[in-house]
Protein backbone atom coordinates (compact mmCIF):
# COMPACT_ATOMS: atom_id res chain seq x y z
CA UNK A 1 0.00 0.00 0.00
CA UNK A 2 2.79 2.10 0.80
CA UNK A 3 4.65 1.43 -2.36
CA UNK A 4 1.31 1.83 -4.45
CA UNK A 5 0.86 5.75 -2.71
CA UNK A 6 4.71 6.68 -3.10
CA UNK A 7 4.13 5.50 -7.23
CA UNK A 8 1.18 7.87 -7.47
CA UNK A 9 2.10 10.78 -5.67
CA UNK A 10 6.19 10.92 -7.45
CA UNK A 11 5.06 9.78 -10.97
CA UNK A 12 3.41 13.18 -12.19
CA UNK A 13 6.52 15.24 -10.99
CA UNK A 14 9.29 12.47 -12.23
CA UNK A 15 7.27 11.27 -15.11
CA UNK A 16 9.93 12.68 -18.05
CA UNK A 17 12.53 11.59 -16.13
CA UNK A 18 11.12 7.94 -16.03
CA UNK A 19 10.44 7.92 -19.29
CA UNK A 20 14.09 8.17 -20.11
CA UNK A 21 15.32 5.74 -17.97
CA UNK A 22 13.04 3.19 -19.22
CA UNK A 23 14.20 4.33 -22.79
CA UNK A 24 17.87 3.47 -21.42
CA UNK A 25 16.74 0.72 -20.04
CA UNK A 26 14.99 -1.02 -22.51
CA UNK A 27 18.24 0.11 -24.94
CA UNK A 28 20.45 -2.14 -23.17
CA UNK A 29 17.99 -5.14 -22.80
CA UNK A 30 17.85 -5.21 -26.76
CA UNK A 31 21.80 -4.78 -26.85
CA UNK A 32 21.77 -7.87 -24.59
CA UNK A 33 19.32 -9.42 -26.41
CA UNK A 34 20.79 -9.21 -29.43
CA UNK A 35 24.28 -9.97 -28.90
CA UNK A 36 25.18 -6.96 -29.54
CA UNK A 37 26.87 -6.56 -26.16
CA UNK A 38 28.51 -9.31 -23.80
CA UNK A 39 25.62 -10.88 -21.28
CA UNK A 40 26.88 -10.92 -17.77
CA UNK A 41 27.27 -14.43 -16.58
CA UNK A 42 24.63 -15.57 -13.83
CA UNK A 43 27.26 -15.92 -11.39
CA UNK A 44 28.62 -12.40 -12.10
CA UNK A 45 25.10 -11.35 -11.19
CA UNK A 46 24.74 -13.73 -8.62
CA UNK A 47 27.87 -12.24 -6.76
CA UNK A 48 26.76 -8.95 -7.44
CA UNK A 49 23.54 -9.30 -5.44
CA UNK A 50 24.87 -10.93 -2.37
CA UNK A 51 27.79 -8.28 -2.53
CA UNK A 52 25.41 -5.34 -2.77
CA UNK A 53 21.59 -6.21 -2.51
CA UNK A 54 20.93 -9.44 -0.83
CA UNK A 55 17.61 -8.52 -0.17
CA UNK A 56 16.92 -7.40 -4.00
CA UNK A 57 13.98 -9.85 -4.48
CA UNK A 58 12.42 -8.54 -1.24
CA UNK A 59 11.74 -5.02 -2.41
CA UNK A 60 10.50 -2.47 -4.99
CA UNK A 61 13.42 -0.91 -5.64
CA UNK A 62 14.47 0.77 -2.00
CA UNK A 63 16.29 -1.48 1.26
CA UNK A 64 13.77 -0.13 3.51
CA UNK A 65 15.89 -2.36 6.12
CA UNK A 66 19.64 -0.28 4.60
CA UNK A 67 18.32 2.75 4.94
CA UNK A 68 17.12 2.66 8.35
CA UNK A 69 20.76 0.32 9.17
CA UNK A 70 22.45 3.38 7.28
CA UNK A 71 20.83 6.46 9.11
CA UNK A 72 21.50 4.74 12.80
CA UNK A 73 25.02 4.05 12.07
CA UNK A 74 25.52 7.64 10.73
CA UNK A 75 23.32 9.03 13.97
CA UNK A 76 25.31 6.76 16.50
CA UNK A 77 28.84 6.66 14.91
CA UNK A 78 29.12 9.20 12.58
CA UNK A 79 30.33 6.83 9.63
CA UNK A 80 28.73 6.84 5.74
CA UNK A 81 27.25 3.42 4.90
CA UNK A 82 25.62 2.66 1.87
CA UNK A 83 21.94 1.58 1.54
CA UNK A 84 21.20 1.68 -2.32
CA UNK A 85 20.02 -1.17 -4.07
CA UNK A 86 21.16 -1.98 -7.62
CA UNK A 87 18.24 -0.52 -9.45
CA UNK A 88 19.15 2.46 -7.63
CA UNK A 89 22.83 2.61 -8.79
CA UNK A 90 21.71 1.69 -12.30
CA UNK A 91 19.61 5.07 -11.90
CA UNK A 92 23.06 6.80 -10.60
CA UNK A 93 24.89 5.38 -13.51
CA UNK A 94 22.82 6.26 -16.06
CA UNK A 95 21.56 9.97 -15.28
CA UNK A 96 25.46 10.65 -13.95
CA UNK A 97 24.40 11.77 -10.69
CA UNK A 98 26.62 11.15 -7.86
CA UNK A 99 26.48 14.74 -5.90
CA UNK A 100 25.59 13.55 -1.89
CA UNK A 101 22.58 15.79 -1.41
CA UNK A 102 18.99 14.80 0.17
CA UNK A 103 17.43 15.99 -3.05
CA UNK A 104 19.25 13.81 -5.38
CA UNK A 105 19.02 10.66 -2.84
CA UNK A 106 15.02 11.26 -2.40
CA UNK A 107 14.78 11.78 -6.62
CA UNK A 108 16.59 8.46 -6.68
CA UNK A 109 14.66 6.42 -4.27
CA UNK A 110 11.36 7.49 -5.91
CA UNK A 111 12.60 6.88 -9.61
CA UNK A 112 13.96 3.19 -8.61
CA UNK A 113 10.39 2.56 -6.83
CA UNK A 114 8.63 3.75 -10.40
CA UNK A 115 11.25 1.65 -12.57
CA UNK A 116 10.81 -1.21 -10.73
CA UNK A 117 6.80 -1.10 -12.03
CA UNK A 118 8.10 -1.13 -15.70
CA UNK A 119 11.51 -3.27 -15.78
CA UNK A 120 11.44 -6.90 -14.49
CA UNK A 121 13.37 -7.31 -11.32
CA UNK A 122 15.74 -9.51 -12.70
CA UNK A 123 16.90 -7.41 -15.06
CA UNK A 124 18.74 -5.05 -12.97
CA UNK A 125 21.97 -7.21 -12.16
CA UNK A 126 22.69 -7.73 -15.28
CA UNK A 127 21.52 -4.08 -16.35
CA UNK A 128 24.17 -2.57 -14.13
CA UNK A 129 27.18 -4.94 -14.62
CA UNK A 130 27.04 -3.88 -18.46
CA UNK A 131 27.04 -0.06 -17.29
CA UNK A 132 28.82 -0.21 -14.10
CA UNK A 133 32.96 1.36 -13.76
CA UNK A 134 35.58 -0.74 -13.10
CA UNK A 135 38.32 1.07 -13.33
CA UNK A 136 40.54 3.39 -16.09
CA UNK A 137 39.45 1.78 -19.35
CA UNK A 138 36.74 -0.84 -17.67
CA UNK A 139 33.56 0.74 -18.49
CA UNK A 140 31.17 -1.98 -18.82
CA UNK A 141 31.34 -5.57 -18.36
CA UNK A 142 32.68 -6.62 -21.55
CA UNK A 143 35.66 -3.91 -21.22
CA UNK A 144 36.40 -5.23 -17.63
CA UNK A 145 35.92 -8.90 -18.93
CA UNK A 146 38.80 -7.89 -21.71
CA UNK A 147 41.07 -6.34 -19.66
CA UNK A 148 40.88 -8.66 -16.89
CA UNK A 149 41.24 -11.63 -19.84
CA UNK A 150 38.21 -13.42 -18.16
CA UNK A 151 35.61 -14.89 -20.68
CA UNK A 152 32.22 -13.18 -20.04
CA UNK A 153 30.16 -16.28 -19.72
CA UNK A 154 32.01 -18.29 -17.18
CA UNK A 155 30.18 -19.48 -14.49
CA UNK A 156 33.41 -19.10 -12.06
CA UNK A 157 32.85 -17.83 -8.54
CA UNK A 158 36.87 -17.15 -8.81
CA UNK A 159 36.27 -15.33 -12.13
CA UNK A 160 32.54 -13.26 -11.03
CA UNK A 161 34.59 -12.28 -7.81
CA UNK A 162 37.43 -10.79 -9.68
CA UNK A 163 35.00 -8.77 -11.97
CA UNK A 164 32.88 -7.49 -8.96
CA UNK A 165 35.34 -6.95 -6.49
CA UNK A 166 36.17 -3.88 -9.37
CA UNK A 167 33.20 -2.00 -8.62
CA UNK A 168 33.93 -1.37 -5.19
CA UNK A 169 37.42 -1.35 -5.82
CA UNK A 170 38.10 0.22 -9.50
CA UNK A 171 41.42 -0.70 -10.98
CA UNK A 172 43.62 2.59 -11.85
CA UNK A 173 45.97 2.84 -14.41
CA UNK A 174 48.79 2.23 -12.03
CA UNK A 175 48.52 -0.36 -9.14
CA UNK A 176 49.82 -0.26 -5.89
CA UNK A 177 50.14 -2.76 -3.71
CA UNK A 178 47.62 -1.70 -1.58
CA UNK A 179 45.07 -1.49 -3.77
CA UNK A 180 46.08 -4.76 -5.00
CA UNK A 181 45.54 -6.47 -1.08
CA UNK A 182 42.08 -4.52 -1.50
CA UNK A 183 40.90 -5.85 -4.43
CA UNK A 184 42.25 -9.58 -3.24
CA UNK A 185 40.50 -9.37 0.13
CA UNK A 186 37.22 -8.21 -1.58
CA UNK A 187 37.41 -11.56 -4.19
CA UNK A 188 38.05 -13.46 -0.80
CA UNK A 189 35.14 -11.43 0.80
CA UNK A 190 32.73 -11.99 -2.35
CA UNK A 191 33.51 -15.71 -2.45
CA UNK A 192 32.66 -16.15 0.75
CA UNK A 193 29.19 -14.65 0.72
CA UNK A 194 28.52 -16.26 -2.25
CA UNK A 195 28.81 -19.81 -0.71
CA UNK A 196 26.75 -18.30 1.93
CA UNK A 197 23.66 -17.01 -0.34
CA UNK A 198 24.22 -20.09 -2.91
CA UNK A 199 21.85 -22.46 -0.62
CA UNK A 200 19.45 -19.85 1.10
CA UNK A 201 17.33 -19.21 -2.00
CA UNK A 202 19.06 -14.85 -2.41
CA UNK A 203 19.55 -16.20 -6.04
CA UNK A 204 16.25 -17.84 -7.42
CA UNK A 205 14.41 -14.67 -8.93
CA UNK A 206 17.15 -14.13 -10.94
CA UNK A 207 16.03 -17.43 -13.00
CA UNK A 208 13.00 -16.27 -13.60
CA UNK A 209 12.25 -15.06 -17.45
CA UNK A 210 9.46 -13.59 -18.18
CA UNK A 211 9.57 -14.68 -22.13
CA UNK A 212 9.18 -17.98 -23.41
CA UNK A 213 12.23 -18.38 -25.70
CA UNK A 214 14.84 -16.56 -26.91
CA UNK A 215 13.95 -15.92 -30.19
CA UNK A 216 10.30 -14.63 -28.43
CA UNK A 217 12.93 -12.19 -26.07
CA UNK A 218 14.34 -11.33 -29.46
CA UNK A 219 11.36 -10.74 -31.78
CA UNK A 220 10.22 -8.19 -28.67
CA UNK A 221 12.73 -5.75 -29.10
CA UNK A 222 13.45 -6.18 -33.20
CA UNK A 223 9.36 -5.09 -33.22
CA UNK A 224 10.50 -1.77 -31.34
CA UNK A 225 11.08 1.38 -33.20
Amino acid sequence: MLIWLLRKLSKPFLLCELNLLIKHVQSIEKSLATGKIAHPSLCAQQMLVSAEDHRASKHCGVDGIAILRAIFVRLLYGRREGASTIEQQVIRVITNQYQISFRRKAKEIFLAILLTEHIEKNRFPAIYLTIAYYGTGMIGYEAACSLLGCEHNAEDPVIAAKIVSRLKYPQPRLLSKDRINLISQREAHLIKLYNKHRHKGIYEYLNYRPFLSREQELARFSSAP
